[in-house]
């Protein structure tokens, strides 16, 4: 079910803008998975990645045990997918499994539904030394709803033992591909030989593997081909294999009866045709460069072919590449007698161009770079806030994604740092020091793998955060106004009374001593606001202006209690929470006297302390705190 694949030089696909090698050290794959039923090889590997079809498939309605195979064809556009597994290679009558014994028939339980004009089939050919001596081939057609017992029975052309078996089974005519049509199922299970004890391998189809397909991004290689991966002629070489990062990739030629399948890699889909695609590139002079590893069981030489294109003509330059055991710098220069548009690079496990491909011959890669580099271009405008506070926690900033470039470079100020992956990326997270102000610069530039181009900046102002106001009344030549202060400094105040604005942007505030209320303030540094300090008046409070006492509130702030002492003596005291409420009281203290108060369970905040002499009432603010 393989046939013989012819490569041709022209043959391109893959587009790039940029005049770079995408994926120069096969750093990038792309895995996909699905699985086929355990010893086998199944329609999933050959159709799958290509056009989205399962169509060998766990069926759980099984016959017995968990499962079932079920195989469905599938017309996707001008491409025919019918479901199959195999084991060996029914077309060459080579593989398959040890068999030492005649069978009678081969038995089992099948449903169905295959479309009017088509057949389902399953073979056995029974081989020795490699000629077939016998052969069992079932048909199904129609429609079959439950499970039905089918026998078929094996026809011997020669007597003796075999030595081995192939086996297969498709959900359409594979053999002659008459009257294929799309949507025919053909379902198996406890598939086995009658008269013998030997049966197909996982003849019940119980067990089921997982299979992985790595394919290096942007290259094309016989993995282009259905159903080839299976076969490890593309690897993707980790750890001591690998030249430099993570990965390497090889190339491994392999023949197989009369199918010969190339170890080849070329930046391009190996099954196109035509003229397209390849890298832009406009240089009549460079050098491609790269590092090497091959090996063959003889006398060979790994084959690099640069084909450059300029409207419809061609030029190749060609180097060879001789056996070595270890990765080994090469250099393909060249020197055009006219400007190229586009160049297809493709490098073969073998001398391509004399025919000399030893099957097991295998060539590694990785590195590979055309030495003269264009750097991208400047980047965009950076988007992104250009004026915040100093206590922002992050931010983010931004510049357009380019095809010229593999990343960006960030130059970021003294206390910025990034917080986002990947680093290099167009949009990046950033975190600030919320002691950073005033202004910084941040630059990015575009970068591939040979430097950056040229920067692109954002100038930025920090705001400082103004320190938190704590309000104290101040002396003032008046017995009707006072005057309230901040206690900070700020480019800008806001001083509010019960919810309304007052006027004045100042950090001093003159007041009505004879109204009560809640005054606030907060300072402003440009995006930059402090948090919010409350003084509640208590109009009783103008009289202890008009005479001075000597009254004394201490420690202030407090953790729990205060000690108070006057020179008057205090007819009643009590103490005031912000919204007025009377928390406690006392009486009679009398002048000169020292008491402390206690403040029980009181959360930390702002509290008046209001006392009653024989002079007016006086109020003082006392701060508890933790």
């Amino acid at each position: 079910m393989k046939a013989t694949v012819t490569l041709l030089l022209s043959l391109f696909a893959f587009v790039s803008t940029a005049q770079i090698i995408q994926n120069r050290g096969f750093e990038d794959w792309t895995t996909d998975s699905t699985y086929c039923p355990s010893s086998y090889e199944c329609s999933n590997t050959q159709y799958f990645e290509r056009l989205g079809v399962l169509n060998a498939e766990k069926e759980t309605n099984a016959y017995s045990g968990n499962y079932a195979l079920k195989l469905t064809t599938h017309i996707v556009g001008q491409d025919t997918a019918f479901g199959y597994i195999v084991k060996g290679d029914v077309d060459n009558m080579s593989g398959g499994v040890p068999f030492t014994q005649r069978p009678d028939s081969i038995v089992g339980y099948y449903k169905c539904n295959v479309k009017s004009g088509d057949t389902a089939l399953i073979i056995s050919v029974f081989r020795k030394s490699g000629a077939p001596m016998g052969t069992a081939l079932g048909q199904f057609t129609g429609v079959q709803s439950t499970y039905k017992r089918f026998s078929f029975p094996v026809t011997w052309l020669l007597s003796g033992t075999p030595d081995s078996m192939v086996f297969a089974a498709a959900s359409s005519n594979a053999i002659n591909e008459i009257g294929i049509a799309d949507g025919s199922t053909l379902t198996l299970d406890s598939v086995h030989f009658v008269g013998t004890n030997q049966t197909p391998p996982n003849h019940d189809f119980e067990n089921w593997d997982d299979i992985y397909i790595n394919t290096p991004l942007d290259w094309g290689t016989m993995l282009d081909y259905p159903g080839i991966y299976t076969l490890g002629i593309v690897e993707r070489l980790t750890g001591s294999d690998a030249y430099k990062g993570k990965y390497s990739l090889r190339v491994k030629n392999l023949i197989q009866g009369t199918d010969t399948l190339f170890g080849v890699v070329a930046n391009r889909e190996i099954d196109d045709m035509g003229q397209y695609g390849g890298y832009a590139y406009t240089k009549k002079v460079d050098t491609l460069s790269g590092y090497y590893r091959f090996w063959a069981p003889q006398t060979d030489s790994a084959t690099v072919i640069l084909k450059f294109w300029n409207s419809s003509n061609s030029l190749h330059v060609t180097k060879k590449l001789p056996i070595k055991n270890t990765y080994t710098y090469f250099e393909v220069p060249f020197n055009l007698p006219q400007t190229p548009d586009s160049v297809q690079i493709t490098i073969f496990a073998g001398d391509f161009q004399n025919n000399f491909l030893y099957s097991g011959a295998y060539l590694d890669l990785d590195e590979l770079d055309f030495k003269i580099c264009d750097l991208p271009m400047q980047p965009s405008a950076i988007t992104g806030i250009d004026t915040f506070c100093q206590n922002i926690e992050t931010t983010t900033f931004s510049v357009n994604q380019q095809l010229d470039a593999d990343g960006f470079s960030w130059m970021l100020p003294t206390g910025f740092s990034i917080t986002s992956t990947p680093m290099d990326s167009n949009f990046i997270e950033i975190q600030i020091d919320s002691t950073i102000s005033g202004n910084v610069n941040l630059e990015v530039a575009a970068s591939v793998y040979c430097g950056v181009g040229p920067q692109n900046n954002l100038a930025i102002w920090i705001d400082s955060m103004p320190n938190d106001p704590m309000i104290t009344e101040v002396a003032y030549p008046s017995s009707d106004t006072g005057k309230l202060d901040a206690g900070t400094t700020a480019m800008h105040f806001i001083w509010t009374k019960g919810g309304d604005t007052l006027m004045s942007d100042s950090s001093r505030l003159i007041f009505d001593r004879h109204t009560d209320g809640m005054y606030k303030v907060v300072g402003i540094n440009g995006g930059c606001v402090s948090r919010i300090d409350s003084f509640f008046h208590l109009s009783g409070s103008v009289n202890s202006i008009r005479k001075e006492l000597n009254f004394t509130v201490y420690p202030n702030p407090t953790e729990g209690s205060v000690y108070i002492l006057s020179s008057t003596g205090i007819s009643q005291y009590e103490i005031i929470d912000i919204t007025g409420k009377v928390l406690l009281s006392g009486s009679t203290i009398e002048a000169n006297e020292e008491v402390k108060l206690g403040l029980p369970d009181y959360e930390k905040g702002l509290y008046l302390l209001r006392v009653y002499t024989d002079v007016g009432i006086l109020t003082k603010r006392i701060t508890l705190i933790e």
